[in-house]
């Protein structure tokens, strides 16, 4: 149909009056045919009458269409330009809670165009409502990733927010470590051999995330009743095609595909943040770790002893220390050779680490020379563990030229309950004393600190 103005509705009134118009000419003529005589139908009064009904007639049809069509489309363009307002104020403010889907929605209470109009716009704001969803989920995310290099914490931070986003109930994140999988964070997700199972590991070198069957023996804890997810999605983290890890999240419903849009776009972010924590785990390890033999070095050990002092003074809890010497170290170096020394360190070292409790520290702290920090250890923890150190390094057996070598060491032990330290200086100074003990005494042998003062004194 032709425009006769820059108004839709100014022309549908228009071409209702023509069509009223029209109907009202036309109408004395077609009553002719029927019967009805033409003096009748062809007076002036008649013709006026009929021009008058048709456009009366149109008038009426446009103050419906007005009515019916008109206030519809109002409705429409009120709500199109609130939502505008909203966005132009949520740009500045940041709140875009104001539009919702809920409340910015019309009803689509027809099954024609008009219908299909307002469900297209309930369409976009739903679109609009994702999209800002999105957003808001990655820029928190990309935060969350930004605030932490520590490992563990990275992993903890980085579930909490996939679990979020992802509405899942349960999940784990697993990284790649020393050439194996990890599990570094885990939550309400209790299944056996996780990290090992063919699936996860097989996600690792997919490019997209996946959705799977169920594994058998996968059971989420809830606080109520533990139950079986209905739907698992594994989410490889990569960073330049290198893979990383995965994410595990267990659904008691199965994830939309707008859930999934947004997960998958928390991969690359992910994958850059856990590179950069892998990367500041290993510097840490190369700057806290001696690089002939593997023990923490000095600064590193110091602080470690630093800090168990601390926690042992505060809670009263024991803490013991061992010191010890390579004998005749020097002979070693200068008969066979400093490479035949350094084999002899590391062999030590690794005797001495084999005679360790779990979450003892050992430290090399000089040359041949090394201290053991032993949180929690009383004076019988030292003596055991010192006694094993120097029969782990006795057996031990090196080839030396024509013949072979053994190696011996001497010891000096003792907890912060038997040594009137006062200071960490002042505690690494009573054992090392009571190591010189050891020496002076023929060697091969473990002095504790306290016999040691005891002797000096008598």
């Amino acid at each position: 149909m032709p425009r006769l103005t820059r108004r839709a509705f100014t022309d549908l009134g228009l071409w209702m009056q023509a069509l009223g118009l029209g109907i009202g000419v036309a109408f004395p003529f077609l009553l002719i045919p029927l019967g009805v005589p033409s003096q009748f139908t062809l007076r002036p009064a008649f013709f006026a009458a009929c021009i008058g009904a048709g456009l009366l007639l149109g008038a009426a049809n446009y103050a419906l269409a007005r009515r019916v069509i008109g206030l519809r489309v109002v409705q429409v363009s009120r709500q199109m330009r609130y939502v505008e307002a909203v966005i132009a104020q949520a740009g500045y403010s940041g709140d875009w809670g104001v539009c919702t889907p809920a409340s910015c929605h019309l009803p689509v209470d027809s099954a024609d165009e008009l219908g299909e109009v307002a469900a297209s716009f309930n369409g976009l704001v739903t679109a609009l409502s994702t999209s800002h969803e999105m957003h808001r989920a990655m820029s928190e995310t990309n935060r969350a990733l930004s605030e932490h290099l520590e490992l563990a914490e990275f992993a903890h931070t980085t579930l909490r927010s996939f679990l979020t986003s992802g509405q899942a109930q349960a999940g784990a994140f697993c990284v790649v470590r020393d050439g194996h999988l990890d599990v570094l964070a885990n939550a309400r997700l209790q299944v056996a051999g996780l990290s090992e199972h063919p699936a996860v590991l097989a996600a690792l070198s997919d490019s997209a995330p996946v959705q799977l069957e169920v594994p058998p023996g996968l059971v989420v804890e809830a606080v109520a009743v533990s139950f079986r997810p209905a739907a698992v999605a594994l989410l490889p983290i990569h960073f330049r095609k290198i893979p990383l890890g995965v994410v595990v999240l267990a659904f008691s419903e199965s994830p939309s595909a707008d859930t999934m849009r947004i997960l998958d776009g928390f991969r690359m972010p992910t994958g850059v943040a856990l590179n950069n924590s892998l990367a500041h785990e290993r510097f840490q390890q190369l700057a806290a770790v001696d690089s002939l033999t593997g023990a923490y070095n000095r600064r590193f050990g110091l602080g470690r002893l630093e800090e168990e002092w601390a926690r042992s003074i505060r809670t009263g809890a024991p803490l013991g220390v061992l010191a010890f010497d390579l004998d005749h170290f020097k002979a070693v170096n200068d008969t066979y050779g400093h490479l035949a020394g350094d084999r002899v360190l590391r062999e030590t070292t690794a005797a001495a680490r084999l005679a360790l409790r779990e979450g003892d520290v050992l430290v090399r702290t000089g040359g041949e020379e090394f201290i053991v920090v032993l949180p929690g250890a009383g004076l019988a923890d030292v003596r055991a563990v010192g006694e094993r150190i120097r029969r782990n390094i006795a057996d031990l057996t090196f080839a030396a030229g024509q013949g072979s070598l053994e190696i011996t060491v001497s010891l000096g032990g003792t907890t912060l309950g038997d040594c009137a330290a006062e200071s960490t200086q002042e505690l690494l100074g009573a054992v090392d004393e009571a190591m010189y003990t050891s020496k002076r005494n023929g060697r091969n042998q473990l002095t504790m600190a306290a016999q040691s003062m005891s002797a000096a004194h008598v």
